[in-house]
Order: C-alpha cells, then sequence, then structure tokens
C-alpha cells in the first residue's frame, strides 16, 4: 500500500488483491486486477497484457466510481474523476431516501422536453 500511495499519491483504502495464481491464471500472457462488491461478486475485470503496466490512476477511479454507485445510486460519467457531478439512476423514486441526499440537482432534457438526465453533486465528498 505504501508504495501505491508513494508512487501515484493516493493512499488506498480499500483492499487489494494480488496476482491470481498461476494455476487458476493464463499462462503468463495477461494479467488482471478484479474489483468485487460487497457480496464478492465480481463488478470490474480489467485485464493487461504482461508488457503493460497497470495504471493506478484508473483503478483508484474506478474504486470511487463503484463506492458511489452502491452507497448512492448514482452512475458516472466518461472520464469521471473524485469529486465532479454524477448522473442520479433513472430508477431513483423523487421522495426516496437516497433521492433525498441530494442538496440540489439539475435535469437535462431532450427537444421534445422530456426528462434525459439528473445530474448531481457528488455526494461522497
Amino acid at each position: 500500500m505504501t508504495d501505491v500511495k508513494s508512487a501515484t499519491g493516493y493512499q488506498c483504502n480499500f483492499p487489494l488483491f494480488s496476482k491470481v495464481p498461476e494455476s487458476i491464471a493464463a499462462p503468463k500472457l495477461m494479467k488482471s486486477v478484479y474489483f468485487l462488491d460487497s457480496n464478492f461478486l465480481v463488478k470490474v475485470r480489467l485485464i493487461y497484457p504482461n508488457c503493460i503496466g497497470f495504471n493506478f490512476h484508473e483503478i483508484v477511479r474506478i474504486a470511487h466510481c463503484l463506492k458511489r454507485c452502491e452507497e448512492y445510486g448514482v452512475e458516472t460519467g466518461v472520464n469521471w474523476v473524485n469529486g465532479q457531478d454524477v448522473v442520479m439512476k433513472r430508477d431513483l423514486e423523487d421522495d426516496g431516501e437516497i433521492f433525498d441526499s441530494f442538496d440540489e440537482f439539475r435535469v437535462v432534457k431532450v427537444d421534445s422536453g422530456r426528462e434525459y438526465l439528473r445530474v448531481a453533486k457528488d455526494p461522497g465528498i
């Protein structure tokens, strides 16, 4: 963990897994990073050729995204980074407890006037 912090400036406050044992991994051509949810289901799998190093900034970004999605019922956009606006899920009820955790949000509409997206400040910061 100290190597990650010294290399990227990020303090990892989540579990990291080491390389998958060779007995279950592809024969030394690829390496993978897995993200598991609280029920130990795989949510994201990154696969890299051995000649390419891991991108710790992307790994941290994915961890923040998954945490926001699970805790607040939101989604993140392309190239989202911690602290940027998030998208409220379409099935989020207007009167639900999670919905109430947003101080304010803006509605993006399409030409027909129908609601397309609800964008809110990142509730996790």
